[in-house]
């Protein structure tokens, strides 16, 4: 703390530690692509339970886990990815690097609709999804559906309330053709009706607006 006090260093907490990854556009933790095909069953097999298993929560439910996987073009790694040697997945990344189906983004979220969300739990009748300020996150693994005129076109994951912006933020990964900033969208908020989690709250499902931003949010000056 003494060395970086010219610049400017202070301390902000353990709440706070976990919003830049939002702003810097860096998606923690996406379902990792060891779930299901042949190709990685001995490694299910030798994986202890403790270390394989991970909670999904969100709106977004699909039955085939392979749904829930991003690819290291998705998440926006394509500037570290080198093709001048043989690794598993080669061809199927390079593939993509020429066409690319989604896009890794942000979502501005609509601050009205940020505050019916709160509103409700001061008013009768159903609440919505609680979140917990700066960085609300019930499963490991997010996932909310995102929509453009009522089709699905991505899918909606860490989110978090940044102060500096006095903004609500989530990194999302979008169809291309929804991936341009400024395009209007909408995220469902909470998880389906028929949820069995009893770590969750009860509450019903909240359509939050959202604009499309780049990712990262914020400019990185390393």
């Amino acid at each position: 703390m003494d060395v970086g006090a010219e610049h400017g260093i202070r301390r902000v907490g353990a709440e706070a530690y976990q919003t830049p990854t939002i702003r810097l556009g860096w998606l923690p933790l996406p379902v990792p692509a060891i779930y299901d095909g042949e190709s990685t069953r001995e490694f299910r097999e030798w994986l202890p339970a403790r270390r394989g298993m991970l909670s999904i929560g969100g709106s977004f439910d699909s039955d085939d886990i392979s749904d829930y996987y991003v690819t290291p073009v998705e998440m926006g790694y394509e500037h570290v990815i080198d093709l001048d040697h043989d690794f598993v997945g080669r061809e199927a990344i390079s593939a993509e690097l020429d066409d690319p189906q989604r896009e890794k983004v942000t979502l501005v979220w609509n601050a009205d609709d940020v505050v019916d969300t709160f509103a409700s739990l001061f008013s009768d009748g159903e609440t919505y999804k609680f979140l917990d300020f700066p960085h609300p996150r019930w499963a490991a693994c997010p996932y909310e559906e995102v929509r453009k005129d009522g089709d699905l076109v991505g899918v909606s994951t860490d989110k978090g309330y940044i102060y500096n912006e006095r903004e609500f933020l989530s990194l999302a990964i979008v169809d291309v053709e929804h991936a341009d900033p400024g395009t209007e969208v909408s995220l469902t908020l909470g998880e389906p009706a028929d949820n069995t989690n009893r770590k969750v709250e009860r509450h019903a499902q909240k359509e939050i607006r959202a604009t499309v931003a780049p990712a990262p949010y914020a400019q990185d000056n390393r």
